[in-house]
């Protein structure tokens, strides 16, 4: 159990002992090795790059011909990583060069425009996206450039990351700069709610957070909550990151924001994890007697948890995804560049710390499809839906899978089942239509299977083609597709292999095997695209009992608007009845109690609303209006403290300027409430007392906090502003004595210390125009009193003594120097030289009378 004792005892050893620095952060970098990998990027296929291309006047050209009808290309089959990989069969990314010219085969601009670099394929990527995924660097800048709208750059793909998401995952700094610089947005949240800045935060990424944190407003970017509630100061934490966590608790304002699922802060998580190392950075700036949701300080927590208790559930669960996610990147970035073995060896690594996660096994499938083990391609595939079975993108793979093993009925029926949860998916429209075109194998499901490879491997005539990768490759296209079979049969090493594999002779006793491959068919004619199927309406869609639901949805909300508050309840729970899924509903329900003052019901019947919704997955956006109307259920019951909690759980769903500025205004309330009900002129008295023993004992500073605690307790009373005026003094801070001698005599203007103290802490500043009219005050009070009148007399004196001296300090006040500019101050001080009786009539015009007081008070005029 870590206690108070020994945090102070920590505190003091590594105060002693502070290393110079911690472990520097791991970068984690994807490097590129253009001579040694030639793989399927994915990246432009069949698209040109060249710089011709992408001149200025051929953009304008682009731009102006937005309309035009351009024939789109031929998209190949292609096997796509869940996370941004797009990889295609066309296209060699490693040998793309933005100076080449001749890149690859060049379209005219009237086929192109530059809104074919920012459409999104299957996978909901653009080209950018890919481009930074592959790590090509001038390509990425070259499309940035070219971007005519910031908000292109902001485009998610299906796992909701923008290109600054994945720019800060693949560790490339200088990309994150450059879209930071094109204006891209750093706020737009994944799907797990997680900003670029998040992401920097999980991976260790100091650079790319520094550089965030130069374009972006900090308190914005590091109090965004997501949706496992997490700010930036806690994952640094959980992750373990000591430098990055160290500039974040530098540069926020917030380094006490909590966690929205256990109320923990940093220091929290620090100590529960056990981090030492952690809890040094923190101790000086989190402050330590916050209590967590379950009433805990953090050096209340047993390093030893419960992981049963709710409010300590930090951990293992959580620390496992962030490590699953990072060897999840870690595993796109390496099957981007064509490493299949190490892409399989990170996907199993994530598997194994989140084995209920259908996203890594959908991966691995890809990867495996890649290598050619569509045995196990189809394994994962299959449990990829077994854990998700209404993911389209499982059926794809499994479709994908089976194809490749020759199984045409399986795959067909597997892309038709997807089709069921997605009927408009072009992947698996693609993928059926191209397995019905395919005619099945007249060899059976698996034309070669392993004794014939083997047979291949032992014969003298073929031994050497295994080691053949081209023609390995040819091989394994024709037993997935028996039609390129028929079209290679003229290849002599596709006759001697099928020869020997299948133990008949179709080449002659006296052929002999030539080796050369024969050269490629001719191309087959590109075919128009099928016209996607029409959309059936949203009311075709529906059943009986939700069309039903609707319409008594509808009629509740004509009797709403006419504010039939009775009738318009009736209809909205007829349509729970018939919809009883449908959170929208309870919320309208819920509002019609808002409207009728039932606060109590409207919080009740939005948190069955939001328990619906959970269940139903319904869109975040309508979970955080039901929590904003809890909120402002609370906020008219003026339960301010719990109107903020709901509001900011409305954040965490969906973040909206009107929430966020009735979170600052109830942050106001909360703090005012707060400061009355601190309120005790009992215990102030107290404090002041202490703070007299202290003062009296000459300890300046600790005098100092008991008036404080005085002025809190009772605000309103000006001796202790006056009392703390004069510890200041003492300790020579002469601008927070004065700020309190002001509040003094602005709270009883006939507080006599509060001038004196006010005039003497003047004098000290050498501001003795300033200081006499403090003086005059107190005298105007009482004319006897001893200190004011020694006061004012050594004013005068010091005022008359180097006129020069202070006119020099008077002219360097910019407000002096404003009066003195001012052409109409001029003619009235003119006046007023030439004829005293116009100060009166000038006086009578306070903004004219201030301005002379001010001149008094510096000393630059006089009035006799």
């Amino acid at each position: 159990m870590w206690s108070k004792s020994n945090a102070d005892k920590l505190k003091m050893e590594l105060s002693g002992k502070r290393e110079k620095q911690q472990q520097s952060i791991k970068s984690e970098k994807v490097t590129e090795d253009n001579t040694n990998i030639k793989m399927d990027s994915g990246f432009l296929s069949g698209a040109n790059l060249s710089c011709d291309m992408l001149s200025k006047e051929n953009i304008e050209c682009d731009v102006k011909n937005k309309d035009l009808n351009f024939k789109q290309l031929k998209e190949t089959p292609t096997i796509v990583v869940d996370s941004g990989l797009d990889i295609c069969e066309s296209g060699c990314l490693s040998e793309l060069d933005v100076d080449q010219k001749n890149t690859c085969k060049s379209y005219s601009n009237t086929e192109h425009n530059w809104q074919f670099y920012f459409q999104q394929n299957e996978d909901g990527d653009t080209q950018l996206h890919l481009a930074i995924l592959h790590g090509y660097i001038q390509v990425s800048k070259r499309l940035i450039d070219i971007c005519p709208d910031s908000k292109l750059l902001d485009i998610r793909n299906d796992d909701g990351q923008s290109a600054l998401h994945l720019a800060v995952i693949t560790n490339q700094c200088e990309i994150v700069k450059y879209l930071m610089m094109a204006n891209a947005n750093a706020e737009v949240l994944d799907c797990n709610g997680n900003t670029a800045v998040h992401l920097a935060c999980y991976g260790g990424k100091l650079d790319c957070l520094r550089i965030l944190a130069s374009y972006v407003l900090l308190p914005k970017i590091f109090d965004t909550i997501n949706y496992d509630g997490l700010a930036c100061i806690h994952i640094a934490t959980i992750a373990n990151h000591p430098n990055l966590l160290r500039f974040i608790v530098n540069s926020s304002k917030n380094v006490n924001i909590t966690d929205y699922k256990s109320g923990y802060t940093a220091l929290h998580f620090a100590v529960a994890l056990n981090r030492a190392n952690l809890i040094e950075c923190l101790l000086d700036k989190v402050d330590p007697n916050i209590e967590s949701y379950a009433g805990k300080l953090a050096f209340e927590i047993d390093v030893d948890y419960d992981e049963d208790e709710e409010d300590n559930e930090i951990s293992d669960d959580l620390v496992k995804s962030m490590n699953a996610l990072d060897l999840k990147e870690k595993g796109n970035a390496a099957l981007a560049m064509g490493n299949y073995e190490e892409a399989i060896l990170d996907y199993t690594e994530a598997i194994a710390l989140d084995p209920n996660n259908h996203v890594l096994y959908s991966n691995r499938s890809a990867a495996y499809a890649k290598q050619g083990n569509y045995q196990n391609a189809l394994e994962d595939a299959e449990k990829t839906l077994s854990i998700k079975p209404d993911w389209p993108k499982g059926y794809s793979r499994k479709g994908t899978a089976l194809s490749f093993l020759g199984r045409k009925d399986d795959a067909a029926k597997a892309y038709e089942e997807g089709l069921k949860f997605d009927p408009s998916n072009q992947q698996l429209l693609d993928g059926l239509k191209e397995v019905k075109q395919t005619p099945q194998s007249p060899f059976g499901s698996n034309m070669f299977p392993a004794e014939a490879f083997l047979k291949l491997a032992q014969d003298p005539r073929t031994k050497d083609l295994i080691n053949d990768q081209q023609f390995m490759s040819l091989l394994m296209e024709c037993q997935r597709d028996p039609q390129k079979l028929i079209m290679n049969m003229q290849d002599p090493r596709i006759s001697a292999a099928l020869s020997v594999m299948m133990g008949i002779n179709l080449m002659g006793d006296d052929d002999k095997m030539d080796t050369e491959p024969s050269p490629p068919p001719p191309p087959k004619q590109k075919r128009e695209p099928t016209p996607p199927p029409p959309e059936k309406s949203e009311d075709e869609s529906l059943t009986e009992e939700q069309k039903e639901a609707k319409k008594e949805k509808d009629l509740g909300n004509e009797e709403y608007k006419k504010k039939n508050f009775e009738s318009a309840l009736a209809h909205y729970n007829k349509a729970i009845e018939l919809e009883p899924t449908n959170m929208t509903f309870y919320n309208n329900v819920a509002a019609v109690y808002f409207e009728q003052k039932e606060y109590k019901k409207c919080i009740e019947q939005c948190e069955k609303a939001v328990e619906v919704g959970r269940e139903n997955r319904a869109d975040f956006k309508l979970i955080a209006k039901a929590f904003s109307r809890i909120g402002n259920a609370y906020k008219k019951l003026e339960d301010y403290k719990s109107a903020r909690t709901y509001f900011q759980k409305s954040m965490s769903e969906h973040r909206t300027p009107e929430v966020k500025t009735i979170i600052s205004e109830l942050e106001k309330k909360i703090k005012e409430e707060d400061r009355k009900a601190y309120v005790d002129p009992v215990k102030a008295e107290e404090a002041k007392e202490k703070g007299n023993e202290f003062f009296n004992k000459g300890q300046f500073a600790d005098a100092v906090k008991f008036y404080s605690e005085a002025i809190l307790r009772n605000p309103d009373e000006p001796k202790y502003y006056s009392n703390r005026a004069a510890c200041y003094t003492k300790l020579a801070a002469f601008d927070l004595g004065l700020k309190d001698c002001e509040k003094c005599v602005e709270l009883d203007p006939k507080f006599l210390k509060g001038w004196i103290r006010k005039g003497k802490i003047l004098q000290g500043m050498q501001q003795s125009s300033k200081a006499l009219s403090a003086y005059q005050k107190a005298l105007e009070i009482d004319s006897s009193n001893t200190e004011a009148l020694e006061g004012y007399r050594s004013c005068s004196i010091a005022a008359n003594s180097d006129p020069e001296e202070m006119r020099k300090r008077a002219m360097a006040d910019p407000e002096v120097q404003d009066i003195i500019r001012d052409p109409a101050m001029r003619l009235i001080l003119e006046q007023m030289q030439n004829d005293p009786k116009a100060l009166s009539d000038h006086l009578k015009n306070p903004e004219i009378a201030s301005k002379i007081q001010k001149l008094i008070e510096s000393g630059l005029i006089a009035i006799r």
